[in-house]
């Protein structure tokens, strides 16, 4: 089995060597492992440590206005069964953690088609923060890992709950740790309640697109259970927004940079909300 990591990273190239070598260190050995790492054209750091690393592939490319473009343009030209993105401040913390994914991809519940999981990471238990996939469901999905619109947070919710309006289930978390001691906040932290809203605003295509890939592949929910699914998502919406407001307006500020800004415009529009 092909197995590919993607490890988005700015201003930060021996971390990001570290997410790769520790991943290396502890993969079983029987799979092929590839590894690319995906920085913006502006970081020299980086491009000059990867060029030429063994073993590595490097993607450059412009500061995307969605974070998540740094892993979704490596997906098209990868050689992989299976997807994982990366960050450069989390590591693979499992031993011989290439064969649970080897073991999930072939002795799971769900057919390749419907592989999507997240891994265990110890700055957000039980959250699904950090992704995974086959090819044929990111293909299914639209071929992006993660929703490139939001400049921080929701879009790998966005993707968990993508699944959950599928199957019926919440995305899975394997037994595979990413290793990470949290606490810090992404600069980009800011207009907490429209960026919630906006992911509330979104839910609509993400039922619909569970709805046809459901279609396709000819299956069905038992009565009452997406209503069920969905109930806990706008609990979640009710639950989580007020503290997310809170913990984004206590961060200290700066000047949004131009990345931010082209996203939240291009929210705005789809909001139909004027400049």
């Amino acid at each position: 089995m092909k197995i590919g990591l993607i490890i988005g990273t700015r201003g930060n190239p021996h971390r990001a060597a570290a997410v790769v070598e520790t991943a290396r260190a502890l993969a079983g050995g029987r799979h092929e492992v590839g590894f690319t790492v995906s920085c913006d054209d502006d970081d020299a750091a980086t491009v000059q440590h990867f060029t030429g690393y063994p073993g590595v592939d490097l993607s450059v490319g412009p500061r995307p206005a969605g974070v998540a473009e740094v892993w979704n343009r490596c997906i098209p030209v990868l050689d992989a069964d299976i997807v994982i993105a990366l960050a450069d401040d989390g590591f693979i913390a499992t031993p011989l953690w290439d064969e649970v994914i080897a073991l999930i991809a072939t002795e799971g519940r769900f057919p390749r088609e419907l592989l999507a999981f997240a891994l265990h990471d110890t700055a957000n238990a039980g959250q699904p923060t950090v992704l995974g996939g086959s090819r044929e469901w990111i293909k299914r999905i639209g071929g992006k890992l993660i929703d490139d619109r939001f400049p921080f947070w929701f879009a790998d919710t966005a993707y968990a709950e993508t699944w959950s309006f599928v199957t019926g289930e919440y995305l899975p978390i394997l037994p595979i740790t990413i290793a990470s001691r949290g606490g810090r906040y992404n600069p980009r932290l800011r207009d907490m309640g429209f960026w919630w809203d906006f992911y509330v605003a979104t839910r609509s295509e993400r039922l619909l697109l569970a709805e046809q890939i459901r279609r396709d592949l000819g299956l069905s929910l038992p009565a009452g259970r997406l209503r069920a699914i969905l109930d806990g998502w706008e609990a979640r919406d009710r639950l989580g927004r007020p503290g997310a407001i809170e913990i984004a307006a206590a961060l200290p500020k700066r000047e949004p940079d131009d990345a931010y800004l082209a996203a939240y415009a291009a929210a705005r529009t789809h909001m139909g909300i004027a400049a």
